[in-house]
């Protein structure tokens, strides 16, 4: 278009970046963006705003700033647009700071900026922050809008609230199919099976019609649950609702018929899917192996992991542990040596909680700090509660450096 002459303006080009953005074309993308430095768009407010919704869909973060850092202009969106970017990498602190200044400057937050702040404490599990959220929503009239009430029933509910998202999921004057999915999704979260299928069938009574989403949040509530018959049968009833399963569905069923111990029946069922099964389903039967000590079907499913993700450690480790746990020594060693090649190492784990408003995050190669007495003297105190429960703990041969972990299985 610009090589023939045609006109270029602010729209075009803002459409472009849009469409680099969502097929995550990286090149194409930095070339408009020199486009709009050569002909004089790139202080064009809704350019700017482009721009940063692409550099962040790509991951560029710090290209996204660097692009509102410079803005000669900013409105709603382009303020929005940042705190999105930052919500999507889960940077909460960023988000809120961001927020504080918008508040400061004379433009003012919309719906979309709420979302989008209930969106980052959502994914990084901040409940303190999410209510300081709800609140400042309430205040300017927010908590009334459709999407915002969405968005702060998952927030709730992912934060470890889920009372509090049913009250906002009961007081909603108006529920769409989101509305519907988000409170089955809460309940899932939580195990809570029989309250996400009661809400399954109050929806479809009410004459909305469930999608594959709908069927996912049951699933995975009778998969946590251990409820077999009635996953097997919400599964089935898929078609009669013309909506046709897909890896994720099939996944859950996978994850619920290997937790139930039918190890072989659920190898059946991943041969008869109607497309190839990904690492995830693979790995679902893996964990049950491992749980029910199948160790032969457990090895077949590790194989067929590794084959997809390659870079899995957790899966080399356990296929390591099954190998030797029947003697095979040459596997063992061949698994062992493929560890080595391709230099995989394993991600350290890392827990979190929030007092104050503050996120403690406790990582396992750094130990607790000066905490790590007080932390490891209530430890024992819990396993000593649980054991008086009658608790058996699982205990997985995965390599660790940590003494804390092997302090908690013995």
């Amino acid at each position: 278009m610009n090589r023939e002459g045609l006109g270029l303006n602010p729209s075009v080009v803002s459409q472009a970046l849009s469409s680099c953005g969502s097929e995550r074309t990286v090149n194409i993308g930095i070339q408009v963006h020199s486009l709009a430095i050569k002909t004089g768009f790139l202080a064009n407010v809704f350019v700017g705003s482009s721009l940063m919704s692409f550099y962040s869909k790509c991951g560029q973060l710090d290209c996204a700033y660097e692009v509102f850092d410079e803005m000669p202009v900013r409105d709603v969106v382009s303020w929005t647009t940042i705190i999105t970017g930052f919500a999507q990498k889960l940077q909460v602190d960023g988000c809120l700071e961001l927020y504080n200044r918008m508040r400061n400057s004379t433009i003012k937050p919309n719906d979309f900026t709420f979302t989008s702040l209930l969106s980052a404490c959502m994914g990084s599990g901040t409940l303190g922050r999410g209510m300081s959220t709800h609140c400042e929503a309430i205040q300017m009239g927010f908590d009334s809008y459709l999407h915002v009430s969405n968005a702060l029933i998952s927030m709730y509910s992912k934060c470890g609230d889920v009372k509090e998202a049913l009250h906002i999921f009961e007081s909603m004057g108006l529920k769409d199919l989101v509305s519907w999915n988000s409170m089955i999704a809460g309940y899932a979260l939580h195990g809570l099976a029989l309250q996400a299928i009661d809400l399954f069938e109050r929806m479809t009574k009410a004459g909305l019609e469930p999608d594959a989403i709908t069927f996912l949040g049951v699933l995975s509530s009778c998969r946590h649950a251990a409820f077999v018959e009635q996953g097997q049968f919400y599964f089935n009833s898929m078609v009669e609702f013309r909506v046709e399963p897909e890896m994720d569905h099939y996944s859950c069923m996978v994850d619920l018929l290997g937790r139930a111990g039918d190890i072989k029946g659920t190898r059946d069922f991943i041969k008869k899917m109607p497309f190839n099964p990904n690492a995830v389903v693979w790995g679902s039967l893996l964990s049950a192996c491992r749980l029910h000590g199948n160790v032969w079907i457990g090895i077949e499913a590790a194989e067929r992991r590794i084959a997809l993700e390659p870079e899995c450690a957790a899966t080399h480790l356990q296929l390591v542990n099954f190998y030797a746990s029947v003697g095979c020594w040459d596997q063992f060693a061949r698994v062992r040596k493929l560890m080595r090649d391709k230099g995989v190492k394993t991600d350290p784990g890392y827990s979190w909680v929030e007092i104050g408003n503050e996120v403690h995050i406790f990582r396992v190669e750094y130990g607790l700090g000066c905490r790590t007495d007080r932390v490891t003297n209530l430890l024992d105190g819990l396993v000593d509660h649980m054991r008086n429960f009658g608790y058996v703990p699982e205990i997985y041969e995965v390599e660790s450096g940590y003494d804390l972990h092997e302090k908690v299985l013995q």
